[in-house]
């Protein structure tokens, strides 16, 4: 028996795991590949968690800082309709319209319920874009700390 080298196969340099749902880099069962490096050896799986965690607690409630829109922004609305300043809606990014969210002032502790009827804010620092009726509700004028969540 001869000494035969060693070969380093790809699993060895690359870790394989497999893909048991749709949506995944392909159909079910499929290897994906990635490097190992630092970021995936033995941290990757803590930063997986921590941004699945992150993820799930933003979609119940989310802080950040709203600010209020009126017709200087255009008459429509994203959802279809005009903008009627003195009703209690908002625009929000990703929450589809129609939706209901609680928004509570987390700096006098007043909330209000509101209807998602547009998208926006178009700056990445807000969460909300309140109508005028909607920030006199919570007693502000310009920008605001505040908590929303879905209802």
């Amino acid at each position: 028996m001869g000494l035969r080298p060693q070969l380093t196969s790809a699993a060895t340099m690359y870790r394989r795991p497999v893909c048991l749902k749709l949506g995944c880099s392909g159909a079910p069962g499929r290897s994906v590949f990635f490097k190992e490096n630092a970021m995936n050896r033995g941290r990757g799986l803590s930063l997986l968690l921590s941004t699945l965690f992150t993820v799930t607690g933003t979609a119940n409630a989310e802080d950040g800082i709203a600010s209020h829109y009126g017709r200087s922004s255009g008459s429509k609305v994203a959802c279809g309709g005009e903008l009627n300043e003195s009703e209690l809606t908002a625009a929000h990014r990703t929450l589809p319209c129609g939706a209901r969210v609680r928004v509570e002032n987390k700096r006098n502790g007043r909330s209000i319920m509101v209807t998602i009827n547009d998208r926006g804010p178009h700056l990445k620092s807000r969460i909300l874009d309140l109508t005028p009726a909607g920030a006199r509700a919570l007693n502000f004028n310009g920008l605001a700390h505040v908590s929303v969540r879905r209802e």
